[in-house]
């Protein structure tokens, strides 16, 4: 029985309060963040926009709504911010996830934050960076036995069975952490969870690429920067694709565009779903091309499996809500002609 394309965005994000510029170093993040390849409209992002853009602009189903890891160091509360994405969340239940986030540099006081985001918040993931929020020069490793592994524990306690990790270096802060070399240990440590590495670990995507052919509980999500060169530097993402597909079957890959903070939109979701790999790649490293199939579990059902979603009660739950009744006709026409591809 074929399946239908239920896309999942698991990078999805806007900020959620407005921005203060309190000292020349704010100055400098934004203008880098408002530069070519930068984020859109900052000070305009709100929920309903979020939530207009994602599932009437897109095709996308349902949204994972995570705090970008800079909110604090750009000016941003971002406690504040997870409260403000919960109410955006609570507009649209079916069809928004809520991500968590705390720091593991927080200690025993960012445990019991887990538990107020889990328990009175509704967040049913956390994503994790391993850079400090605040910006200081200091971090974290995902194998740390006594900084991050007490938050795998917890993890594990409340159910939870995903550790989305952010493993992208910033220009604009101490950027060793990033290096995704130490998810190894911990997937090994912890085979219970799945360790899902965002961004692919750019520009380390060879060693991520290793770790999801070696280990059976990781993933790579594609994120930025290579979401959004599907469009904007086509030759450059099919190279770094590659890179991973040579390494790694496609069903250890996850969709995330990072939309609402880098200029992004249905183009590159079926900009992705029209990607095929070249034939030099077929041929000379001997990858595979990507079935319709493989593509939806890229594009969204992997991911809701690691989460425990069933895309097609979804599917069916928001079939006629009144986001699907405001999808433009672009839209309408792209899902009616990917659910006919074989």
């Amino acid at each position: 029985m074929r399946q239908e394309l239920f896309v999942l965005d698991d990078q999805a994000h806007y900020f959620a309060n407005s921005i203060r510029q309190a000292s020349p170093e704010y100055d400098k993040i934004f203008d880098y963040l408002r530069g070519p390849g930068g984020m859109l409209s900052i000070a305009n992002h709100t929920g309903d926009g979020f939530l207009d853009h994602f599932f009437t602009k897109t095709a996308t189903h349902v949204a994972c709504l995570n705090l970008p890891g800079i909110s604090d160091i750009s000016g941003v509360n971002g406690m504040r911010s997870l409260e403000l994405f919960a109410e955006t969340r609570d507009k649209a239940p079916d069809r928004v996830i809520l991500f968590g986030f705390v720091s593991p540099l927080d200690g025993e006081k960012a445990l019991q934050e887990m538990d107020h985001q889990f328990y009175d918040l509704g967040a049913k993931v956390f994503k994790w960076y391993p850079n400090d929020p605040l910006g200081r020069p200091i971090g974290w490793w995902a194998d740390d036995p006594k900084i991050a592994y007490p938050f795998w524990e917890k993890l594990s306690q409340l159910g939870i069975k995903t550790v989305s990790i952010h493993k992208l270096p910033f220009n604009f802060m101490a950027s060793k952490w990033q290096d995704p070399a130490d998810i190894d240990t911990a997937a090994g440590s912890f085979p219970e969870l799945n360790f899902v590495v965002y961004h692919m670990g750019f520009p380390a995507i060879d060693k991520v690429a290793t770790m999801c052919s070696n280990r059976p509980n990781v993933y790579a999500d594609i994120g930025a920067p290579l979401a959004p060169a599907l469009t904007a530097k086509p030759l450059w993402f099919t190279e770094q694709m590659c890179k991973f597909l040579a390494l790694a079957p496609s069903d250890r890959l996850c969709w995330g565009s990072d939309m609402m903070v880098v200029p992004a939109g249905q183009e590159l979701i079926e900009a992705f779903w029209n990607w095929q790999v070249p034939p030099v790649y077929q041929k000379g490293y001997g990858i595979q091309p990507l079935t319709s199939d493989d593509k939806k579990k890229i594009m969204g059902r992997t991911f809701a499996k690691l989460i425990g979603l069933d895309p097609d009660k979804v599917l069916e739950k928001i079939r006629n809500d009144s986001f699907s009744k405001k999808k433009s006709a672009k839209v309408k026409q792209f899902l009616t002609k990917a659910n006919a591809a074989r």
